[in-house]
């Protein structure tokens, strides 16, 4: 919290109940590696409508409040809600990442923040969309998906599907 800056490489993140990790008021993380974000948010509601007031909020990566996530490399896997959760006007960037079997959405934009999608992602087998982004919010870069993966929301800007 509060402006706090947190750089990860070679590390497990597992098994906690609501979040992995929590960023919130101006953080940022940084992730380079083999990092691996899985098993979390064990006591999530298996019903993602019970999380409006919580943005979903509730998974793998839960950054809010100005902050900023960078992801070199790294995995969010299997975690109960959304992979990566970002809100009100939070920046994620992923370049070489996974993000998979997360019982939400693969990653959650929402509330002016934007997500930036570099090269070498895979975002797959995820319970929500493998990208869902707000009206008030951007997702730019490369979105592509597996045919595999779970459909996308529409685009904010065109209302149309993300091509795939």
């Amino acid at each position: 919290m509060n402006g706090s800056l947190v750089s990860l490489g070679s590390t497990t993140i597992q098994g906690h109940n609501w979040n992995g990790i929590s960023l919130k008021s101006g953080s940022h993380l940084q992730i380079r590696g083999p990092a691996h974000i899985r098993e979390n948010g064990i006591l999530c509601p298996h019903d993602t409508a019970l999380l409006v007031s919580l943005s979903q909020a509730c998974g793998g990566i839960s950054a809010a409040d100005n902050s900023t996530l960078d992801l070199r490399g790294g995995t969010v896997s299997d975690n109960q809600g959304a992979g990566i959760s970002v809100r009100q006007a939070t920046t994620v960037g992923l370049i070489g990442a996974t993000v998979s079997n997360n019982s939400g959405d693969g990653v959650h934009i929402q509330w002016i923040s934007i997500g930036n999608f570099g090269p070498d992602n895979t975002i797959t087998g995820n319970g929500g969309a493998s990208v869902s982004c707000d009206e008030r919010s951007l997702a730019i870069g490369n979105l592509k998906v597996s045919p595999t993966s779970s459909a996308g929301r529409t685009n904010s800007r065109t209302g149309q599907e993300p091509k795939r």
